[in-house]
């Protein structure tokens, strides 16, 4: 039987780290995908996946994952694009929509919604020319109501949860299963 095979992007922490800990635990050789170098290696050199620096928001740099996963490891079989941002890091002070700066702007966009899009460009496809495969996307309960808090944050939940539902609907029929999850 073939090696099964998973990228994950944002896979260095959080809910990226539990799913490459939980895929390396069923047998899945997990493409470990981050900008975080330094967890990178240590969950892939714990889990016996293989790290692969990646930046998101740039489409180069997620195409260079992608293939580098293909050739080292082989062509994933499931994809969770998972990496995300709020606009200020946890435990810092609330951040009025009208002091968040137009850089602070681009780089949750940039995270949250145009990875997910350079993502799915780069995976779909090699999984629609072998007529399988899965994708799922880490969304949040945010995409379902207000964020006082952090109000771009629950923009881009919002966005995403629309794109990856309208893609899923767009290669129903394709073979390839594709998921938004919305954890609280």
């Amino acid at each position: 039987m073939a090696e099964r095979i998973a990228l994950v992007t944002g896979a260095a922490t959080g809910i990226g780290a539990a799913t490459t800990r939980r895929l390396a635990e069923q047998g899945v050789r997990v493409a470990v995908c981050d900008i975080n170098t330094d967890a990178g290696i240590t969950l892939a050199d714990q889990t016996g996946g293989q790290f692969i620096a990646c930046d998101v928001t740039d489409f180069e740099s997620v195409v260079a994952a992608v293939e580098t996963c293909i050739v080292d490891l082989g062509t994933p079989d499931f994809v969770h694009l998972n990496a995300g941002i709020m606009t200020v890091p946890a435990n810092s002070s609330f951040l009025s929509i009208e002091n968040v700066s137009i850089d602070q702007f681009e780089r949750i966009v940039g995270v949250n919604l145009a990875g997910v899009f350079h993502g799915m460009k780069a995976v779909l496809p090699s999984m629609q020319a072998r007529g399988v495969g899965a994708v799922t996307v880490t969304a949040s309960v945010a995409a379902f109501g207000s964020l006082p808090i952090d109000p771009l944050y629950s923009a881009t939940k919002h966005a995403l949860v629309g794109f990856v539902r309208s893609i899923a609907d767009a290669n129903a029929h394709s073979g390839i299963r594709i998921n938004v999850i919305c954890p609280g």
